[in-house]
């Protein structure tokens, strides 16, 4: 009789690791060809203005008023594609 009891509970804990076992498993999302042009657009772009206002500011010495605004823009473009990237990434990790 107690040898039932044990088999039964050991049966009960290996359906319980096998169930814990397949919830840890992750599903593979799939990269869509639309995903893929958004993000490296999105990434391209950022990378882009980020490096030209570095550049500009190793170039000039004493910014006018003009160019003060542009490193601005460009600052505020690469913040909003930062965003957009994790915004992206996020989105998508959700998806699983």
């Amino acid at each position: 009789m107690s040898s039932e009891v044990v088999g039964t509970s050991a049966e009960a804990v290996q359906d319980v690791e096998q169930s814990q076992v397949q919830s840890r498993q992750v599903e593979a999302t799939t990269v869509t060809p639309l995903f893929r042009l958004v993000f490296l657009a999105v990434l391209g772009i950022t990378i882009g203005c980020l490096v030209l206002e570095v550049a500009i500011v190793v170039a000039k010495d004493n910014p006018n008023e003009s160019t003060k605004t542009l490193l601005e823009s460009l600052s505020t473009i690469v913040k909003m594609g930062f965003g957009a990237i994790i915004g992206l990434l996020g989105g998508k990790a959700s998806a699983l």
